[in-house]
């Protein structure tokens, strides 16, 4: 059973085949496959031409797409469909016309063998650097994939507000059979859409159908917030009259020791309203803990519970937890296919790190929105929370031409987390939401959320190069996981544009990293230390726009206004589900060495290196050499002791193999002078 939150009533329509009937039930909440799925990557289905405003796509049929999985409608597998801008799919990919004037269903004057999503005379316009796109994507693994359809900003044909009402809905197909309508945003600000839509599906012949709303359907008034998406999910077969099943268990998967509960969230797929359920769990396969719930969930409806008898575990160590029901309504579930029990592991520890949270924000100085967001954000996080956490703001190349400060890696970065509007934030890369939206709340649920990870770091800065050690160790094994290291710079003031603002805060300026991170393994106890370093090339310029094409060649010009303003923010983000496991501002080493040398000439290669340094010595005369190594935290490593050194040209091979990567110090002494010279250790 998919994991979809419902909160509206029940509502239940019955189409019959020979082969096969549908009922649906509404909801409002989120559909985790269309929202996850098309956050991670997608396929673009149609597409006006973005580098022509005037561009449009109207009625138009797509061409033939693949669904990677057989997907049964009506009776009939299918392994192809069409897109038409209009807001339908068809499984007849033999249709060559976008058909335009929506009606009710069953028709046989409607595309046949179709879903419609949103079935009206709609287009997709072109405007600037924003997509106006039909797009699909596929996630999981067989045989529980899902294919997501979703059309992006489309409008209504001719309309003369059409580019501030562009609507966003989709459609996801389940492998397992049945399939959900999703609307998820529209930008109209006065209203709900006043358009004259059908939503529903329509066999082939167009003699068995459902009408969901239409043919005068509007679009719901709807943010954009995964927690208010509008939702229709459809199942194969009959509806039985007792139907539960589990929607989601809320047990947190990492603890201390102490008490945990477990909230379990129940959805009523019978046409019976359910007055009484038991729900249980186990720990380790021990003696189950029931609760008796009366209760009362509607058709279609879902519902929370809290166990009364909270998990205590008295004990580090991992723990397989299995969470069950039984007796809906004193009675047998009548359809065990959706119940969904759940089973999963929980590791409980004696002690964690502190959480230090991550907040991205994605922002221009050509965003009107973005100043109340950014006055928001900071109203919250400057003063005793600005130690709690840590922040970037990534400068994007729109609205308008964007801000002097983007750059082909802060516009990635919003690429990653398929950002498309601004301004927008990621917290810990999960919530995701408008800036103005953040509160003292979502600080402190952050804050408070369970840490695994381990992670310090250091940086040090000379001239226009910086460097940076990253220390990460874990409470338990980890894989799949990155580093990245980020060079940000504390205040801007060059690249005021037209929102208002005229100081900007934490500006990223450079990956240290790749901007994809650093792969690593972590085996908890055993630290993963890594050395990165960055230098911005030549003289400071800005860019007189954040298009691409004004971009600076970070290869001849940096943007760093100060130096001295820059500092370095590390984090540890897991690849599979984006979550950043824990963030730190790197501490800038005040060591006072720096490659200095008055009388004393001194070099050290390979720089970096990987273990085998050479200091070369250019003496006077004969002299006796002491090398000291020094770690980043001004730590003697080691020493180092050449007697009666030769004038002239000089090597000495020292072997730094069997030290961990970071940032290290010679310190040269002789009898003609001293100095000290700065060698980077990456194996």
């Amino acid at each position: 059973m998919k994991k979809i939150t419902f909160l509206a009533a029940f509502l239940s329509l019955y189409c019959f085949s020979f082969g096969q009937s549908y009922y649906y039930l509404p909801g409002t909440g989120t559909s985790q496959d269309y929202y996850e799925g098309l956050a991670t990557s997608f396929t673009t289905i149609l597409t006006a031409d973005r580098a022509d405003p005037n561009s449009e796509i109207n009625e138009v049929m797509s061409a033939v797409q693949t669904i990677p999985f057989t997907f049964n409608f009506f009776g009939t597998d299918f392994t192809q469909y069409k897109l038409s801008d209009n807001g339908y799919i068809t499984f007849d990919v033999a249709a060559t016309t976008s058909n335009s004037t929506n009606t009710s269903l069953p028709s046989d004057s409607a595309p046949a063998n179709a879903i419609m999503a949103f079935w009206d005379d709609l287009e997709f316009e072109q405007y600037q650097t924003y997509l106006f796109a039909a797009v699909s994507t596929t996630q999981g693994t067989a045989p529980n994939r899902t294919h997501v359809i979703k059309w992006f900003q489309a409008n209504h044909t001719g309309r003369a507000a059409e580019l501030s009402e562009l609507i966003h809905f989709g459609i996801v197909l389940h492998e397992q059979g049945g399939f959900e309508i999703v609307h998820e945003r529209q930008y109209t600000n006065t209203g709900a859409y006043t358009e004259t839509a059908t939503i529903g599906i329509n066999n082939g012949d167009g003699t068995e159908g459902i009408t969901v709303e239409g043919p005068s359907a509007a679009f719901p008034n709807l943010d954009g917030s995964s927690a208010n998406f509008k939702v229709y999910s459809f199942f194969p077969g009959l509806q039985s009259a007792k139907d539960v099943g589990i929607v989601s268990v809320d047990m947190v998967k990492e603890t201390l020791i102490g008490s945990v509960p477990t909230v379990t969230t129940i959805r009523n797929y019978g046409s019976e309203t359910v007055t009484s359920i038991d729900l249980s769990y186990t720990v380790d396969g021990g003696a189950a803990v029931t609760d008796n719930f009366t209760t009362s969930i509607a058709p279609g409806a879902a519902k929370t519970f809290t166990h009364t008898t909270a998990w205590n575990p008295s004990a580090a160590g991992n723990y397989n937890i299995a969470v069950s029901f039984s007796n809906p309504n004193k009675g047998a579930d009548e359809n065990p296919d959706n119940d969904n029990l759940q089973t999963f592991a929980v590791d409980v520890f004696s002690s964690a790190p502190a959480r230090i949270p991550l907040y991205e924000v994605f922002t221009s100085s050509t965003c009107g929105p973005c100043t109340p967001g950014n006055a928001n954000f900071h109203g919250i996080i400057d003063g005793a929370r600005d130690a709690e956490c840590t922040y970037i703001k990534y400068q994007q190349n729109f609205p308008g031409t964007g801000d002097p400060y983007a750059s082909s890696q802060s516009v990635n970065r919003r690429g990653y987390y398929a950002v498309n509007s601004i301004p927008r934030m990621e917290i810990d890369g999960g919530w995701d939401g408008n800036a103005s939206s953040f509160s003292i709340g979502l600080h402190n649920d952050a804050v408070a959320s369970f840490c695994l990870v381990e992670l310090s770091a250091s940086f040090d800065k000379w001239g226009q190069s910086v460097v940076t050690t990253v220390n990460v160790d874990a409470i338990k094994d980890l894989s799949n996981v990155s580093i990245y290291a980020a060079v940000i710079e504390t205040e801007n003031v060059e690249n005021v544009k037209s929102n208002g603002e005229t100081e900007f805060i934490n500006v990223f300026k450079r990956f240290m990293t790749s901007e994809t991170g650093d792969l690593i393994n972590v085996t908890s106890g055993t630290p993963t230390s890594k050395s990165y370093q960055v230098d911005f090339k030549g003289d400071y310029k800005l860019a007189s726009n954040g298009s691409s094409s004004s971009w600076i060649n970070i290869n001849s010009n940096h943007d760093v206004e100060d130096f001295e303003n820059l500092k370095v923010l590390v984090w540890v983000q897991d690849n599979a589900t984006k979550k950043v496991l824990q963030s730190v501002y790197a501490q800038e080493i005040n060591l006072g060495v720096k490659d200095v040398s008055s009388t004393l000439n001194a070099g050290v290669s390979p720089n970096p290196t990987t273990g085998l340094a050479n200091v070369s010595l250019d003496l006077l005369r004969n002299s006796n050499v002491n090398v000291t190594l020094t770690n980043s935290m001004g730590q003697v490593v080691n020493t180092y002791t050449f007697d009666n050194v030769n004038a002239g040209n000089n090597s000495l091979n020292l072997n730094l193999s069997d030290y961990a990567e970071g940032v290290y110090f010679f310190n040269i002494v002789t009898n003609e002078g001293s100095t000290t010279k700065k060698v980077i250790l990456s194996k």
